[in-house]
């Protein structure tokens, strides 16, 4: 039985963002017959931790404590000497486990510069193999221009065998291209199948659920302008909306913009969406210069949404990974325009019953084809069975 190692600041967990789309992976690895070990920080109160409560007693767990002598030795990530010297006092920390447990793969991913710096250094120290997650620039997502990251960052992606990549824009500066795998994030698959129309789908109801930033306010005005052309309503499911200082105000102008409060289980949000909803909205802002990482980003909630049956509205500045996706798939309800004028041609086709069916169509097709989760998952399982 081959052991894959996850190794990672962060706990892999039933949750949200990128966590979530490590432990679909993981759990499908453990059900194809891997042992799946996580090497992780030992926070304080760890074991109180409610994420690592759902894997400890399915994975084995292997915490870095930080209370060790070696610590009194500066880190430096962009300094190799005082990089290799932190990592090799950690191995020693971890020698004994993989002396029963050889590290035949290891799974990381580019965030932070510790854990990930580690799993390249086992990796060489015990020649096994490497796969790294790309899932968001952080250096246009943060605004990072930091010294050394991005050299850091390069030596990650040297000793990677495979990097698997949302879209086909998103790569590390000066890296070699052969390494990368187009792996889309893994959906939960929840294949709630098209809904059945009714008439009551003249008057649109669109869905929107998901993180969301400032610039998100003026396409959700155009949204909300749009709809009550339709006598129709925008439900925004947000996790906790009292951080977004702008949003009660946007509410409050607009009466057919429903706030709802996110659920605690994924699976509740896509069923009180396909209950609720007659589409779906999964677009970006068009703010290029205050977004600039929309260039390489792909949504994951359109990956999600796309099983639910429902049309989906898909809005991108040109000259992006989804625009250019949505253009090589011929996507019927994508707009780089965003006037209201334009919402309301979209609009127009969500509540014409054979214009629904054929973008409804166009969702469940993708869903059962490239965002299957199935066929997603076998990508990488394939790239891991290449080399161990």
């Amino acid at each position: 039985m081959k052991n894959v190692y996850f190794i990672s600041e962060s706990i892999p967990h039933p949750g949200y963002g990128s966590f979530i789309i490590f432990y679909r992976h993981l759990i499908k690895l453990e059900k194809e017959g891997y042992t799946i070990n996580l090497i992780i920080p030992d926070y304080k109160r760890s074991d109180a931790d409610e994420f690592l409560t759902e894997v400890k007693d399915r994975w084995n767990i292997i915490k870095v404590p930080f209370k060790k002598w070696w610590f009194l030795f500066p880190y430096r990530y962009n300094n190799k000497l005082l990089r290799n010297a932190r990592f090799w006092f950690v191995n020693l920390y971890l020698k004994k486990h993989f002396r029963n447990h050889h590290p035949d793969f290891i799974i990381t991913y580019f965030y932070n510069q510790f854990f990930n710096g580690l799993a390249a250094f086992i990796k060489t120290r015990y020649k096994s193999h490497l796969g790294i997650f790309l899932h968001d620039d952080k250096y246009l997502l943060n605004n990072q221009q930091v010294p050394g990251l991005l050299e850091y960052d390069q030596y990650l992606s040297e000793k990677a065998d495979v990097i698997w990549t949302v879209s086909e824009d998103l790569i590390i500066p000066h890296t070699d291209k052969k390494k990368y795998r187009l792996l889309y994030p893994i959906p939960a698959g929840a294949e709630l199948g098209i809904s059945n129309w009714t008439d009551n789908y003249q008057t649109p109801v669109i869905g929107f659920s998901g993180n969301i930033f400032h610039e998100y306010e003026e396409v959700f005005r155009s949204l909300a302008v749009a709809l009550a052309n339709f006598n129709g309503r925008l439900i925004l499911v947000i996790n906790n909306p009292s951080y977004y200082k702008w949003l009660p105000a946007l509410i409050a102008e607009y009466s057919n913009i429903q706030l709802t409060h996110a659920f605690a289980d994924v699976n509740d949000t896509f069923n009180y969406l396909k209950e609720n909803c007659t589409a779906l909205f999964c677009g970006y802002p068009n703010n290029i210069k205050l977004m600039p990482w929309l260039r390489t980003c792909f949504p994951s909630k359109f990956i999600e949404f796309s099983h639910l049956g429902l049309p989906i509205i898909l809005t991108s500045p040109t000259n992006t990974a989804l625009s250019k996706w949505a253009a090589e798939h011929n996507w019927q309800l994508f707009s780089s325009d965003y006037h209201e004028a334009e919402f309301d041609e979209l609009l127009k086709k969500i509540t014409n019953k054979n214009e629904w069916t054929t973008t409804a169509r166009q969702s469940v097709k993708i869903s059962d084809t490239i965002f299957n989760p199935e066929n997603i998952h076998l990508q990488l399982l394939t790239d891991i069975k290449h080399y161990a």
